[in-house]
């Protein structure tokens, strides 16, 4: 393992960038392998009732966030970010190893809950620890942890179609065992290569580790849940509403997954250059406006035309928010960077939750109640935004 120091080559540099490079490959890309095909394997392969499918979706999240945020509080205080990211890549593989086991109902709501939620804390540190090395040996560069996650998104664009492949073409025993070898080499990479940052000072720890005592930190916390919550409704509903409600035809929703993919990336990158000029929170403000105008503007659509034009907007919503809405709550935390990605990630886990109950608004006969819920929750996710005091991110 690669110990702190004051100085490092440009050789050393190059070694980690790339070092942190291949793990916002890897480690996306074992998740993007197992979660697209979980509901499918669980309904069909194991006979799991809807019910405990269900319970199951709503109980995952709460144990990520349970389980991430209280190891992004031991990883601040120098728990090795490395060691985790190892510890939680053998649970992701531990993952697929009970998975291909056939576990009965019981096992995948209590081991399984427990496994998939520590899965969950190698994203967090990962970007915790290329904020720690980015501000001590880069200058602070926004471009290198917009890259990081543009790898992220690059990842689960290869990763569903491929999880599909496999699953059909060689079986889901052959996809977890893909799963497993990834997540396994990844572990070992990352406690290998990845550079041990030195914690920040205790004074300032402490002066900032009662965050839910930040008022801009609430109320930049609550935003991101609100949005959130009404993106994880549309992409939940909207391949029903676009082949079942209006009948648009099957394929539509894929296209519509690849143009957010293939708009996002660029978008990412372009961000950053516009931070220069345009603080984060006013980017952000943009986002949450355009995923507003999306949410009512798609009710009154009823051609392919028009979803597709329309793609961009979403597609700014995410890649501003999913890279900047980070680097925010990074800039409001920056002795604890580790509770401070993962309070980022933990928003985004609640507005999963919150979207399985607005989906219920669908028994009403028609989706387009989701998506003016939807609406709602980002005016207000807005007016959150703009109440979070003027800081220099």
């Amino acid at each position: 393992m690669t110990m702190p120091e004051d100085n490092f080559s440009a050789a050393t540099l190059r070694r980690h960038n790339l070092s942190y490079f291949a793990l916002c490959l890897l480690i996306p890309l074992g998740s993007s392998l197992i979660y697209p095909v979980l509901s499918l394997y669980l309904s069909t392969e194991l006979q799991f009732s809807p019910f405990v499918v269900s319970l199951f979706f709503m109980l995952l999240p709460l144990a990520t966030i349970l389980i991430v945020q209280a190891v992004a509080w031991l990883s601040d205080k120098g728990l090795s970010r490395p060691l985790l990211i190892l510890l939680s890549s053998l649970c992701a593989a531990a993952v697929g190893l009970l998975l291909a086991l056939r576990p009965s109902e019981l096992w995948v709501c209590t081991i399984g809950l427990l496994l998939f939620g520590a899965s969950g804390i190698s994203f967090p540190q990962i970007f915790a620890s290329a904020r720690e090395y980015a501000v001590r040996y880069l200058h602070g560069s926004m471009m290198f942890s917009t890259v990081l996650r543009a790898l992220v998104s690059l990842a689960w664009v290869m990763g569903p179609p491929l999880s599909y492949y496999i699953a059909t073409e060689l079986g889901f025993n052959a996809l977890y065992a893909a799963c497993g070898c990834a997540f396994v080499l990844s572990g070992l990479y990352a406690l290998l290569f990845l550079p041990r940052m030195p914690v920040a000072p205790r004074t300032e720890q402490r002066s900032q580790g009662q965050w839910w005592r930040n008022r801009d930190i609430m109320l930049l916390f609550i935003s991101c849940a609100l949005t959130s919550t009404a993106f994880s409704s549309y992409i939940t509903s909207m391949p029903l509403y676009l082949t079942a409600e209006l009948d648009l035809g099957k394929k539509l929703p894929g296209v519509m997954y690849a143009l957010g993919a293939f708009f996002e990336i660029p978008i990412m990158l372009i961000s950053v250059r516009l931070s220069r000029f345009i603080s984060l929170k006013n980017l952000l403000i943009v986002a949450a406006a355009c995923q507003t105008a999306f949410l009512l503007l798609i009710p009154h659509y009823t051609s392919a035309a028009l979803f597709m034009i329309s793609a961009l907007l979403p597609a700014m919503y995410i890649a501003l928010f999913s890279n900047l809405g980070m680097l925010y709550f990074q800039k409001l935390m920056p002795a604890i960077p580790g509770q401070a990605t993962s309070l980022f990630i933990n928003s985004g886990q609640i507005g999963q939750v919150l979207a399985g109950l607005f989906f219920s608004l669908s028994a009403s006969g028609s989706y387009k109640g989701i998506y003016y819920a939807g609406a709602l929750c980002c005016v207000l996710g807005l007016i959150m935004l703009f109440k979070v005091g003027n800081t220099k991110a």
